[in-house]
């Protein structure tokens, strides 16, 4: 495996119970959750923390103009996002400019809204 997270609480979906248990990922995807993980390239203990899938964001205001993007986007990882979608503002910011900020080497994935008036 990848990366295992030992020992942390998981919430069954269907049952909505909690459970300790091991996560254990390859190739970046979710390859076991349960008891007795195999060993992990990278291995974290998660003992008394709640193990969770990455969060998706679906109304941030992302404001470049207040300094560098990759700032908000570094919060939003810091707290567990992994996805958001941005533009809801109608600022003004074009596809090309979001494409040019995030080809380089994205913080998270990304979704992207554009204002009427930019498309005009």
């Amino acid at each position: 495996m990848d990366i295992v997270v030992r020992n942390g609480t998981v919430v069954d979906p269907v049952s909505l119970k909690e459970t300790r248990a091991d996560v254990a990922v390859k190739d970046g995807i979710l390859a076991f959750v349960g008891e007795g993980a195999p060993r992990g390239s990278l291995e974290l203990d998660a003992s008394g923390s709640l193990v969770l899938p990455g969060l998706i964001d679906t109304h941030m205001h992302f404001e470049h103009r207040v300094g560098d993007p990759y700032t908000v986007l570094r919060f939003l990882l810091l707290q567990g996002v992994t996805t958001a979608f941005a533009g809801h503002c109608g600022e003004g910011v074009t596809m090309k400019e979001y494409r040019e900020w995030f080809s380089q080497n994205p913080v998270l994935n990304m979704g992207f809204m554009t204002g009427a008036t930019t498309l005009r």
